[in-house]
């Protein structure tokens, strides 16, 4: 339930009469989390610091100091929000994943990738190969772990691995051959 002003009003009256936040939750339908932020936040920075206005304006400089606090910094979102009195608990975490989004596309973009998100991933769309990476840890990862140097040294292992899945080894769906034997099979 979206509150009105006259509601976050009347929220922070009752509590000041003593009314519990299990009760004023239940009544307004928010969470006690949100609901002690708004709490918070009144007792702060007083009643106008709710009040709804023409949408707020927050210049980039001003999200990226409020961001780097809770990233570099180490403090916590609830305390950062209520330090820049923030409306709402929840824009925060909404610039942040803003945020991580944005520079996530920016690293893709410099390694010449475009990441597709037309739509949301579900398990069949990578069964195939988590099936494949549950089968190469089983045969030449767990159990020969500490065989392995270096990263290099693992790399080299996985490729020849791959090599032999496709090539060498058989399975008994593809009539005992190879992927890569039964592939060029079907096209002769």
């Amino acid at each position: 339930m979206k509150l009105n002003y006259e509601d976050k009003v009347q929220i922070y009256e009752l509590r000041k009469q003593g009314i519990s936040l299990k009760r004023l939750s239940e009544k307004y339908g928010i969470n006690l989390s949100n609901l002690r932020y708004l709490i918070r936040l009144i007792d702060r920075y007083g009643i106008e610091s709710i009040k709804k206005g023409k949408n707020r304006y927050y210049f980039p400089e001003l999200k990226q100091e409020i961001i780097d606090k809770v990233l570099l910094e180490g403090c916590s979102q609830r305390s950062v929000s209520l330090e820049f009195a923030l409306p709402s608990s929840g824009m925060l975490p909404n610039w942040l994943a803003q945020y991580q989004h944005d520079s996530y596309h920016r690293f893709l973009k410099s390694k010449g990738i475009h990441a597709s998100m037309s739509r949301k991933g579900n398990s069949p769309d990578n069964g195939m190969m988590e099936f494949f990476f549950g089968i190469l840890k089983s045969e030449m990862f767990y159990g020969y772990e500490k065989m392995f140097q270096s990263l290099e040294d693992l790399e080299k292992t996985i490729v020849n691995y791959i090599d032999y899945y496709n090539n060498k080894r058989i399975k008994v769906k593809l009539k005992e051959l190879s992927p890569v034997q039964y592939r060029t099979k079907s096209f002769t």
